[in-house]
């Protein structure tokens, strides 16, 4: 017979898995917004407490109306830092490759195709009649050229024609970076508050949270910053190569790829590989293959080398557990595995490090207890 306590038992921990399945469906649309909103907290917080000052952990009318003040600067704040580049960027990319296609196309459509293959060539004559069907070079390699230019003339006219339409997609980006904003402004305002709440509910000793809550708050700041690094690192080795092959606006596309080099698995390349594929189609093509070569080597190559090292002092982490932490991290996580594959990571290495030293702490008391 089933006691009655173990009844009350099941049932609040069916009430509690059930209530947390409900919560998570709740918050899952807003998980992104919620998460870069956490980001920006830990890594403004400490700027937000200096420039409260004394008042940080006062209660009176003044200081309040200063946290508030400051907390919606400091969100605005965020928003532009990570609005106006990304917006950039994506301008960038759309124009490069609106420029690209026409250019490629007006290229194509002056080809001769006479001139580029020998429609005489006995040895492409003879493959060609092992066909069932009448055709010779010329007919394909026209195909081929009506082909490409039919669906780069389809892309660039998309992009040109719909970027009212791509404009109000990107309306549905802003509001989610307004949201941001939002739940940023709250965690300035109470975020001691909930970090409280949070310490209360988990199931552990409050030392161990407050640790927990220190790893992961180093940890974050130590993935941005070291990301950040990085993309200067990038982003100056981007101006040199740029300057060298006289690439216009070389600062900006500089600036762009310091961004880029936030973006998982593309990374710079969303950058230089368009400029390369430009001086190919405008009749360099050597200096368009040079440029790719110097630009894969001196500007997304290093990346492999400098993000591992840059995070691995930062976090304390092996650059091995971080290079395989932020791949695998996009892969599970999308765009915040950035930062989540490697905050697991430190997350498993700390939880281990608490339970061996509780495991040993209990070992010691036992050895005590058996000299008594």
């Amino acid at each position: 017979m089933i006691k009655k306590d173990n009844i009350y038992s099941i049932f609040f921990i069916s009430f509690v898995f059930l209530s947390l399945i409900l919560m998570y469906q709740i918050l899952k649309p807003f998980g992104l917004i919620i998460f870069f909103a956490l980001v920006f907290y830990v890594v403004l917080n400490p700027l937000f407490i200096k420039a409260m000052g004394s008042s940080y952990h006062k209660k009176d009318k003044l200081s309040i109306i200063k946290r508030n003040t400051l907390a919606i600067i400091f969100s605005l704040f965020s928003l532009i830092i990570f609005l106006v580049p990304t917006s950039l960027l994506f301008y960038t990319i759309i124009n490069q490759i609106i420029n690209i296609s026409n250019i490629a196309i007006n290229f194509l459509m002056k080809v001769d195709i006479s001139n580029i293959i020998d429609s005489n060539n006995e040895r492409i004559n003879k493959i060609l009649q092992l066909l069932p069907i009448d055709i010779s070079i010329n007919q394909i390699l026209k195909e081929a050229q009506n082909i490409i230019v039919s669906n780069l003339s389809s892309v660039s006219t998309y992009l040109t024609q719909n970027v009212a339409n791509i404009l109000k997609q990107t309306g549905v980006f802003i509001s989610s970076f307004i949201f941001m904003m939002f739940s940023l402004f709250f965690f300035f305002l109470d975020g001691e508050y909930l970090k409280e709440q949070v310490r209360n509910i988990l199931p552990i000793e409050a030392k161990y949270v407050d640790r927990l809550f220190n790893q992961v708050s180093e940890g974050i700041k130590g993935i941005v910053f070291g990301n950040l690094f990085t993309g200067i690192v990038q982003g100056i080795s981007a101006f040199i190569v740029y300057s060298i092959f006289r690439v216009e606006n070389s600062f900006t596309l500089a600036f762009l790829t310091i961004i880029a080099a936030f973006m998982p698995v593309i990374g710079t390349t969303i950058i230089w590989l368009p400029l390369g594929i430009l001086f190919m189609i405008t009749g360099s093509l050597l200096k368009g293959l040079i440029f790719i070569v110097c630009a894969w080597f001196f500007i997304t190559i290093p990346d492999n080398f400098v993000r591992p090292l840059l995070l691995g002092n930062r976090i304390e982490l092996h650059p091995l557990f971080i290079f395989f932490a932020i791949l695998g991290g996009v892969i599970f996580f999308g765009l915040s595995g950035i930062i989540l594959g490697p905050l697991t990571f430190i997350l498993f290495f700390e939880l281990m490090k608490i339970f061996n030293e509780e495991r040993h702490s209990k070992a010691n008391k036992e050895k005590k207890l058996r000299k008594i």
